[in-house]
């Protein structure tokens, strides 16, 4: 897996250009997975392009906090292309708030969409951990999933995110 490989901004730096270059290259020598990182939604349809423009296949292309696409048609070109989606900031009050995610994810299910989609925390610093009085790996577990089943999403769709989605992603 390579990832999660960012953009800063809108703006195209030089540095970080030859990087997603050595991605791409590293990434069709391999057939690993990419994961990006789309900070706030910058970017999201930019990076599947370059990535795919560079010889990426979109089933080794994981897009990451993919709770900031904000634009229904955004969202719907971003699985047209054929990537996988993450939504990957469950707990985090910062993009969205859980409700939103799990709603988000009954509108995946109604689009048909569940073999493109995963689901994780992005847990990235001490104080999110359960020890630390932060909300947890299991936060996922006991939280957020019985958001889902009081929406209709059931152990089949769970299985769909949670076990094949990621084989898949991570099968060589």
């Amino acid at each position: 897996m390579i990832g999660e490989i960012a953009w800063s901004g809108p703006e195209e730096r030089p540095l970080e250009k030859k990087a997603w270059k050595a991605y791409c290259i590293a990434a069709k020598k391999t057939g690993s997975l990419v994961s990006t990182h789309a900070s706030r939604g910058v970017q999201l349809y930019p990076q599947i392009k370059y990535l795919l423009e560079n010889g990426v296949k979109p089933e080794r292309i994981l897009i990451g906090h993919i709770e900031f696409c904000r634009e229904e048609d955004a969202l719907k070109n971003i699985l047209e292309s054929g990537v996988t989606i993450g939504l990957d900031m469950i707990g985090k009050e910062c993009a969205r708030d859980d409700d939103y995610r799990a709603d988000f994810v009954k509108k995946i299910r109604d689009m048909g969409k569940l073999s493109q989609l995963t689901l994780s925390l992005d847990i990235c610093r001490k104080e999110q951990l359960r020890t630390n009085g932060g909300y947890g790996y299991i936060h996922l577990f006991e939280t957020f999933i019985p958001m889902l089943k009081k929406r209709g999403i059931t152990d089949d769709d769970l299985e769909i995110m949670l076990k094949n989605n990621p084989r898949r992603l991570l099968k060589p």
